[in-house]
């Protein structure tokens, strides 16, 4: 099971820029900023190493490190698209933002999703070729995506409840988190994606 969470893409022909907005985010109500400056983000400009997601979910959905990628894809004219993707480091907590924070009730965790340095150079180094690549011809496109493709639960799975989920994202170090989607239910996610529950944690 793969779940987009958000997807940017940049086609340039007549400076257009664009945003897909596909599962999860198909589902939320999103504000006119957070499209406004998701809409401006711009894949083969945007430090990798930058962006971070903030995810508030129930504590007994649990996030490992491969669970969610941050991937970079191209296509230069009509040649095979070309596309890297790395596992996001998960970390409990560590938002630094208050207006996460602060949406953070008992029972539920925050976690932060980010590159490793090393990782965030590689997807550096596609963007270079992508800049020298294009050099203002019309017709290459870009994307930048985070999937999900993990996660487990802890304890009883609870089918036929609603599972809130909120999500934030930050896209340089200097600027605030600003909300992806909020109070999205995830039962209702993974029905769309034919899957009933998540599968329980080892341990």
């Amino acid at each position: 099971m793969i779940l987009a969470l958000w997807r940017a893409s940049s086609i340039f022909q007549e400076s257009l820029s664009f945003l897909l907005l596909n599962t999860l985010a198909a589902c939320a109500a999103l504000n006119v900023d957070s499209i406004d400056k998701l809409s401006k983000l711009d894949p083969s400009k945007t430090d990798p190493a930058d962006l971070r997601v903030a995810l508030v979910v129930p504590k007994e959905l649990v996030l490992r490190r491969g669970d969610a990628t941050l991937g970079l894809s191209w296509r230069d004219g009509d040649a095979a698209p070309e596309s890297l993707n790395y596992a996001l480091e998960v970390h409990a907590g560590g938002a630094s933002d208050a207006s996460v924070e602060d949406r953070l009730s008992s029972g539920e965790t925050l976690y932060v999703l980010a590159l490793a340095e090393a990782d965030a150079a590689g997807l550096r180094a596609l963007q270079a070729k992508i800049a020298l690549a294009k050099n203002g011809k019309p017709g290459e496109r870009d994307s930048l995506s985070v999937n999900f493709s993990g996660g487990c639960w802890r304890g009883t799975f609870p089918a036929g409840r609603k599972v809130a989920i909120n999500a934030w994202m930050q896209t340089a170090t200097d600027a605030d988190y600003f909300p992806l989607f909020s109070n999205v239910d995830l039962m209702r996610v993974l029905n769309q994606a034919k899957t009933t529950a998540l599968p329980a944690c080892a341990v």
